[in-house]
């Protein structure tokens, strides 16, 4: 027993990890703030954190963007921080995170396919759906990477959506990553979903690993094809075989995507400038604290040279009026006079 704790406090301090407020209804949503991925951590990478949760009435966080730009990074890192709370451990989160004590955790994650059992990619994706949705009820979280992706697109998109509200409907909380246009809209117009987005600089087309909630992120396939170093000459045959529809909306998102990232560095540049503002609006307190405290000092001085002025004089008009009464001499009185 003894060794068990000695291991989960090594592990809590590797992963800098704090215990999150455990609502006392699971089907409250989770807030978690600054995630990380504890694998990730623990591999000594440089982690982004980000802030991951529910809003409103929302069951499911439907997570959007480009290929290697941290889509599963997020959904697992929910995943096995629930994994952790259920076996007592604390989270690789900031403080104030909210995790509900979830009963169990499904995951649809990778390739499941088997050829022993004659299933295909496809196939395996389907049957482990089937299996998810059989435990789906409120108190469970369900995780699900690329949902009904390896099939034809408007299929795919149709049977993911009729799936997810399942889903949904059952009352578990609920992750999927996608690059289904009608998932992201979904994830617009459905109260009971809502979307996240991780992004790609706009300048260097590098992933950034920030997730932005409330968003929808394009899939940038052109874009890390190039990165990874397609040839140019396939890369512009791509673009001009985007159908009209999907090169506008392709098109759109990626200004959308640049105007995101656009806000994000105005936001950044007016937090530095409000620190700047704080910290001298500090030091002018500071200043205008230590002019105050002078201020007081010098007029205490002041004050105390008045009084022992005042308590000299004193003592010298004591000292003539005993003077006069003793000799009532004319030059005594000639000085009481002066005085």
């Amino acid at each position: 027993e003894l060794d068990v704790l000695a291991a989960a406090a090594r592990l809590s301090a590797a992963l800098e990890a704090v215990p999150p407020e455990i609502p006392e209804e699971a089907e409250v949503a989770f807030d978690l703030r600054a995630l990380r991925h504890p694998l990730l951590v623990l591999d000594g990478k440089e982690v982004v954190a980000n802030d991951v949760r529910l809003e409103g009435d929302a069951r499911c966080l439907v997570v959007s963007g480009p290929n290697a730009g941290g889509k599963t990074v997020t959904v697992t890192a929910v995943a096995l921080s629930a994994l952790l709370l259920r076996h007592g451990l604390p989270i690789p989160a900031a403080a104030g995170s909210v995790l509900p004590l979830y009963e169990g955790i499904d995951a649809v994650l990778g390739d499941q396919q088997d050829l022993q059992r004659d299933l295909s990619t496809f196939s395996a994706h389907l049957e482990a759906l089937r299996s998810v949705l059989e435990r789906a009820r409120p108190g469970r979280l369900i995780v699900v990477d690329e949902i009904c992706a390896d099939t034809d697109p408007r299929e795919g998109s149709a049977l993911a959506a009729a799936v997810l509200e399942a889903m949904v409907e059952s009352g578990a909380h609920v992750l999927v990553t996608t690059h289904f246009d009608a998932l992201k809209v979904r994830a617009t117009t459905d109260p009971r979903m809502q979307g996240a987005a991780v992004g790609l600089d706009p300048n260097t087309l590098e992933p950034t690993y920030r997730l932005t909630l409330g968003a929808s992120g394009g899939s940038g396939a052109l874009e890390v094809a190039a990165r990874l170093g397609l040839p140019k000459r396939v890369l512009a045959r791509a673009r001009t075989l985007l159908t009209g529809d999907e090169a506008e909306l392709a098109s759109m998102l990626a200004r959308l995507e640049a105007q995101r990232a656009a806000l994000e560095e105005a936001q950044r540049r007016l937090e530095a400038e409000r620190a700047e503002a704080v910290a001298v609006r500090t030091r002018l307190e500071e200043a205008r604290q230590a002019l105050e405290a002078e201020r007081r000092a010098l007029r205490n001085e002041a004050w105390e040279s008045l009084l022992q002025d005042i308590e000299a004089a004193r003592r010298r008009v004591v000292e003539v009026l005993r003077s006069l009464e003793t000799t009532r001499s004319k030059e005594t009185v000639g000085e009481a006079e002066r005085t």
